[in-house]
């Protein structure tokens, strides 16, 4: 029991000091996925430091016996709270970002968190009935009596950290890297869109077939059976991967993104030259919708798509409409410019497309119920948005919950957004969907939305000409009127 005992609290101690440490570490992080829980914007900074501060209190009770069933309690009563929150968010469809261990967690939270902080929470309980039971064993005076072993089994606690502390590290420097990645791909996207509106774009190469050439997908099904015809009016974005392949592995991830944002203009087929187990395995790792077997590659050569990944896009009448793309950055591209809207224009009615807010709620313009408003598109990394920041934040101070609306769809990330501090309704547009829709290719952009839901403007870029678009109340820091 003593073994038992001294196991549970060393667990239970390493897991809160870890989640103590990161959590304040990234505190905007924190602050950002407490508000996304549920917990009040205005108290999302003191909650951000109040909740690591008792995650390290917990774990420092768990190192005395005198004070094991005090720091047994508080850990089983922390793990109720996380594990019911987490709970409560899934039950409405929430998904929230993590943030349990900091930068090292961030990915959004789902069966497979509700499952280890119940497993948390048992070990916590099951401690709390031990030390009710009996005394709590000294570390020290247990390893005392473990007589020659003790050298071991101190040997193999001191080596079990270190791997811990080094797993965790290179977790950390993997997500950060893999963050810096995808900032670097959206800023080369947004570059090679700005030089194809300025007459700089390059020549699509010409590999494969050529558009408007029947594609060769007679009698073509997926892995459940099901057929491979484009579905009108959506198009069909084809690509051709292997298990083997670097670059097929690091895409796929995104491919599964796509296929949740441009559900309503794209519909995606990963080709896997493998095996049944090959393809049904690439299709659970990354829940992608359709995967089809290629074994030996004849689909690819049918296509002239003779490496990995390549893509090509067909239209829903299955006619060839690319020439096919290879490599990572070509493949993004081809998509973007394939799921790109027409924007809309004056008059139009407003897109209505689903973003999520920074309150983990989500958000379309036509919650709006009527009202007139403004929508900014912004970026925190943008030096034209710092040079007016001030400005928009302190005007969605006096504008909020006023008329007209002002809604701000931020490009960042959550934690770089909660930072911004605005305080009006405030959605998350990563993907640049919104943005899209409207023709906004940049930030700061602006337009103004009539109250029966229509565009009311042309889309404004920079500074000045987005304050302008506001009213005096921006541009001259006037009191707002309602």
């Amino acid at each position: 029991m003593d073994v038992l005992d001294l196991a549970l609290r060393a667990v239970l101690f390493v897991v809160f000091l870890l989640a103590g440490v990161a959590k304040l570490r990234d505190r905007e992080g924190t602050a950002a996925a407490v508000v996304a829980f549920g917990v009040p914007q205005r108290l999302a900074r003191p909650v951000s430091v109040l909740l690591p501060a008792m995650e390290l209190v917990t774990a420092g009770l768990l190192v005395s016996p005198a004070t094991a069933l005090a720091g047994a309690l508080a850990a089983s009563a922390l793990l109720a709270t996380f594990t019911a929150a987490i709970a409560v968010s899934l039950a409405h469809g929430r998904r929230p970002p993590c943030r349990c261990f900091g930068q090292m967690s961030a990915e959004p939270v789902g069966g497979r968190t509700l499952l280890r902080n119940a497993v948390l929470l048992a070990a916590a309980g099951a401690l709390s009935a031990i030390e009710l039971a009996r005394p709590s064993p000294s570390p020290l005076s247990w390893i005392g009596d473990a007589g020659v072993s003790a050298p071991w089994v101190v040997a193999i606690a001191l080596g079990a950290a270190s791997v811990a502390g080094a797993v965790a590290l290179a977790l950390a420097l993997l997500r950060a890297y893999g963050r810096v990645l995808r900032r670097m791909a959206d800023l080369e996207r947004r570059l090679q869109e700005a030089l194809g509106e300025a007459g700089f774009e390059e020549p699509e190469p010409e590999i494969g077939l050529e558009p408007g050439t029947v594609a060769p997908l007679a009698e073509l099904v997926d892995i459940k059976g099901r057929s491979v015809v484009p579905a009108e009016p959506l198009r069909l974005a084809i690509l051709f991967t292997s298990p083997h392949c670097g670059p097929c592995a690091d895409l796929l991830p995104e491919v599964a993104e796509w296929e949740r944002a441009y559900a309503d203009r794209l519909t995606f087929a990963v080709v896997v030259d493998g095996t049944l187990e090959e393809a049904g395995a690439e299709a659970k790792r990354h829940g992608l919708e359709r995967v089809i077997i290629d074994e030996g590659s004849a689909l690819a050569e049918a296509f002239e798509a003779r490496a990995t990944p390549s893509a090509v896009l067909l239209d829903h009448d299955g006619a060839v409409a690319s020439w096919v793309a290879t490599g990572v950055e070509a493949i993004r591209n081809l998509v973007y410019r394939a799921a790109r809207p027409e924007p809309v224009t004056v008059g139009d009615p407003a897109p209505q497309l689903e973003l999520e807010a920074l309150d983990g709620a989500f958000f379309t313009l036509a919650d709006l119920h009527g009202s007139a408003a403004s929508v900014v598109f912004w970026n925190p990394s943008c030096g034209f948005c710092r040079e007016m920041h001030d400005q928009l934040r302190d005007y969605s101070a006096r504008v909020n919950g006023a008329q007209p609306a002002l809604v701000i769809v931020s490009s960042g990330t959550s934690e770089e957004t909660l930072a911004e501090d605005f305080s009006s309704r405030v959605v998350l547009d990563e993907q640049r969907r919104l943005a899209d829709a409207f023709g906004a290719r940049g930030t700061p952009m602006a337009v103004s939305l009539a109250p029966d839901g229509t565009v009311a403007s042309e889309v404004t870029a920079g500074a000045e000409a987005v304050l302008d678009l506001l009213g005096d109340e921006a541009a001259e820091g006037l009191s707002f009127v309602r």
